[in-house]
């Protein structure tokens, strides 16, 4: 159609202007508010406590809340349950990689109760079709308990292995009265380190070589909209000292690739010094220098063996609950051995699902369904240590755009892709809506995209008369968009009254 002139037209030189304005409100999050993103759920959440009595038993107890419920209950029994674990029938099972058996003769211990397998029954029921947030909390005195391999549990109502049901979102809870308080940024405010370790001497340890470039391809391709330093650049090598620094920088999210082990109850990573060589840095060192932070990192992932321990020993000593204990909320880490084809298949679905909704135990649960959809015999050897009530390591977002913000945003990033300076100035004004020369780059490029494309023009003239429409600012005779016009101006709408767009306060 051929856009008329006059009172009613809106001068193509001016709506881009106008265009950023309207949009700015939305654009401060990073543009989440304007994505169909799925918000923050409200899962429901089983805790189950356990604390030490006397040699092997130990007393178990029960707390459920339901999804949008404030308020707790006990579910199996009123008074605390108790259970043995007999130490030697699991060692037994773990000495001939029997994990089945050890899975199942772990789960025959806690669940031997007939309370307790109801008061699971009764946490599934109830969870009805959502998730079921499984907690599982070792008290002061169970610390020990650490040392056994709780992700092989098997679920007592069909022996299915518990932890590859991506609807229940397995944890081990810790609460410590030393813990750091946690604030957790928006969305557009998490940043991540990447390190990759891979000492020029590994061979003298039997340890295989990893693939530096391939980790951070990988890392960059998941977290993709997230702000990435990875480390080393350049002529650095993976120090200590190197992470320390990037440390102090800041960073939300810090994902070390290297090797570790657990010796004599101590947790050790194989990092670099100056040379290159391996440098082994124990996990007290580390949680040290994370102590010391002013702001811990919310979230470490390490795809290094035993980080999370062996199974025999200390179970503190290794450094997933150190890490824990040294103010970082959320620890994923691995116990025993993985494969590097279950962290190469694992990793990405992990930080992709984190991308959505910041929800750490729902992203190991998807990566560990992923495992299980490919046959993976070691899906139960990543650990999920946390303290973080919600499961989450940004805030939800407190609003959203009106659904016709989200339209507008959508069309106009598809008009924009494939071509590289429109994309560009759009990753510039989600990092700054406010900055000047970022809206003045993207009106740019919306006037261009405008010019050559009379289907857009048609789009955007329905959404903007809908939007003033919810505003109370509709024209009788309607609105066009002409082609013409310079580049500067602002937008006029009728008798040449400048429309100011705010925020709308009545959705639409």
């Amino acid at each position: 159609m051929t856009p008329p002139s006059g009172e009613n037209a809106l001068e193509l030189a001016n709506i881009p202007a106008n265009v950023v304005d309207l949009l700015t409100p939305y654009l401060l999050d990073g543009g989440d508010s304007l994505k169909e993103s799925p918000a923050v759920k409200d899962y429901a959440d089983l805790e189950i406590s356990l604390h030490h009595r006397n040699g092997e038993i130990y007393t178990v107890e029960t707390r459920f809340t339901s999804s949008g419920s404030s308020s707790e209950m006990r579910l199996g029994s009123d008074a605390p349950l108790e259970i043995t674990i007999d130490e030697e029938v699991l060692n037994q099972h773990a000495i001939n990689s029997d994990w089945n058996g050890y899975g199942r003769a772990l789960s025959q211990a806690l669940f031997k109760p007939e309370a307790l397998r109801i008061a699971f029954a009764q946490a599934l029921a109830r969870a009805g079709n959502g998730a079921l947030r499984v907690r599982l909390l070792f008290g002061p005195t169970a610390q020990a308990l650490h040392r056994y391999y709780w992700e092989t549990l098997h679920n007592p109502l069909d022996d299915s292995l518990l932890t590859s049901n991506q609807q229940i979102l397995f944890s081990r809870y810790l609460a410590s009265s030393g813990a750091k308080e946690v604030y957790l940024p928006a969305k557009s405010g998490i940043r991540a380190l990447v390190a990759v370790a891979s000492p020029s001497d590994l061979g003298d340890y039997n340890l295989g070589a990893v693939d530096v470039d391939a980790e951070f391809q990988r890392a960059r391709s998941s977290l993709k909209g997230t702000q990435i330093t990875t480390f080393p650049a350049g002529k650095d090598h993976c120090t200590l000292a190197g992470l320390v620094e990037r440390f102090q920088a800041g960073c939300e999210i810090f994902y070390l690739v290297a090797h570790g082990a657990v010796v004599q109850g101590q947790a050790w990573l194989w990092l670099e010094n100056e040379q290159g060589q391996t440098q082994r840095v124990s996990g007290n060192a580390l949680a040290a220098q994370i102590n010391a932070l002013e702001k811990p990192p919310l979230l470490v992932v390490m795809a290094s063996c035993e980080s999370a321990g062996k199974g025999t020993g200390d179970a503190l000593q290794a450094l997933g609950p150190q890490l824990c204990e040294a103010g970082v909320p959320a620890v994923i880490a691995m116990q025993g051995k993985i494969s590097i084809e279950s962290v190469t298949r694992g990793m990405p679905v992990l930080f992709e699902r984190l991308q959505e909704d910041c929800m750490v135990d729902r992203a190991l649960a998807s990566a560990r369904a992923s495992l299980a959809a490919g046959g993976s015999a070691d899906l139960w050897m990543p650990v999920l240590f946390m303290r973080l009530k919600e499961g989450s390591i940004c805030q939800p977002l407190a609003e959203s755009a009106p659904p016709l913000l989200q339209k507008l945003w959508s069309l106009i990033q598809v008009r924009f892709q494939g071509r590289p300076a429109a994309e560009d100035a759009l990753d510039d004004l989600l990092w700054d809506p406010h900055d000047e020369d970022n809206r003045t780059a993207f009106s740019i490029q919306l006037k261009k995209v405008l010019r050559d494309d009379q289907i857009f023009i048609n789009e955007i003239t329905a959404i903007i008369e809908a939007y003033l429409k919810i505003l109370g600012k509709d024209q009788p005779g309607g609105i066009s968009i002409n082609v013409g016009g310079n580049v500067d101006g602002n937008i006029v709408i009728g008798n040449n009254n400048a429309v100011s767009f705010a925020k709308n306060q009545n959705g639409g």
